[in-house]
């Protein structure tokens, strides 16, 4: 969480708060992925907020890096705390600074700032099959733009139930179809996916979807 206090308006007639700016895996300052969400209450003071018709008076503005923001979520509450929401992103790896002004209804503005600073911890990684449908085995392909500390493949039937879950390597991997305790899965729809790692970044792949059948009988008769 990081915090930051009003400004210097005048007067502080309109002291502003931003609560927080809370990120998923933030450490500290260092924020991943590079999507925010800003959590914000401003107390209007002994004037009161100006008109909250965005349209007339504009009397709430967040910036980052000195852009103006636009959507923000603005809700009045009874106990005279204004409070703002904002999503914003993907913002570029380094450091951004973000800014909350808010006007009163007599013209005095006061604001508050935070600095933070995005590291892209994502990883690209691909997973793709030789078929959508399998009677023995697939063949899985695992791709990745850098080397990978650790690379498991997920899978797990129709319900959801996870049925494998092993270490995998980059490149071509031969699936006999078989589940953790080693039998070959049932006849049905699957999805596997690949949870990976190199240093601090990370990802899990879309599922990739794949329909065993009955094995091919290939005895002589």
């Amino acid at each position: 969480m990081l915090t930051a206090g009003g400004g210097g308006g005048t007067g502080a007639l309109v002291p502003v708060d931003i609560l927080s700016v809370d990120i998923a895996e933030a450490d500290g300052s260092m924020v991943t992925p590079a999507y925010i969400t800003v959590d914000a209450a401003v107390d209007g003071g002994t004037a009161g907020l100006a008109s909250l018709d965005h349209t007339l008076a504009a009397p709430l503005s967040l910036s980052i890096d000195g852009q103006l923001m636009q959507d923000l979520d603005v809700t009045a509450g009874g106990d005279g705390v204004t409070r703002v929401r904002l999503s914003a992103g993907p913002l570029a790896d380094g450091r951004h600074t973000l800014v909350l002004t808010a006007t009163g209804n007599d013209g005095v503005t006061d604001s508050a700032g935070v600095e933070f600073t995005v590291i892209d911890r994502s990883l690209d990684v691909t997973l793709t099959a030789d078929a959508v449908v399998a009677h023995d085995e697939v063949t899985l392909t695992v791709g990745s733009v850098e080397p990978l500390d650790e690379c498991r493949m997920v899978v797990t039937d129709s319900r959801g139930d996870t049925v494998l879950s092993r270490l995998t390597g980059e490149g071509d991997t031969v699936w006999n179809l078989t589940g953790d305790d080693g039998r070959r899965l049932s006849p049905g729809h699957y999805s596997i996916r690949l949870l990976a790692k190199a240093g601090r970044k990370h990802t899990a792949t879309p599922p990739l979807m794949l329909t065993i059948l009955n094995p091919v009988d290939t005895a002589v008769r």
